[in-house]
């Protein structure tokens, strides 16, 4: 039997805009769950802001979180796999934003 695996963004998708999933959609994800849809999410949040998001909703499936960086149980938040920079990735990186006046961080 085929089966379709179903992944959404979170901002400006499945999440209204004041950064919440209505309860009705909750209820409906839930359902199709509950009947054996496969649900996830992917957003370039992490992992506690894509929690407190979805916390009603009841994944069975790991949710993909920073860009695709981390890999993380849907239900606890515990980190599953990270992928990390190579040592000659991070040298690149580092040499390229030496000198950047502005704070920040990289993912890709």
């Amino acid at each position: 039997m085929k089966r379709t695996l179903y992944v959404t963004d979170l901002d400006g998708t499945l999440m209204r805009d004041d950064k919440t999933i209505s309860n009705e959609s909750i209820g409906i994800i839930n359902d199709l769950i509950g009947q054996g849809m496969l649900f996830t999410c992917a957003t370039a949040r992490s992992i506690s802001s894509a929690g407190r998001i979805i916390k009603g909703i009841r994944l069975p499936l790991p949710i993909i979180v920073r860009n695709g960086t981390i890999l993380a149980d849907g239900g606890s938040g515990e980190e599953i796999e990270i992928i990390l920079f190579t040592q000659e990735e991070a040298a690149s990186v580092r040499e390229c934003t030496k000198g950047m006046t502005v704070p920040g961080f990289v993912t890709s």
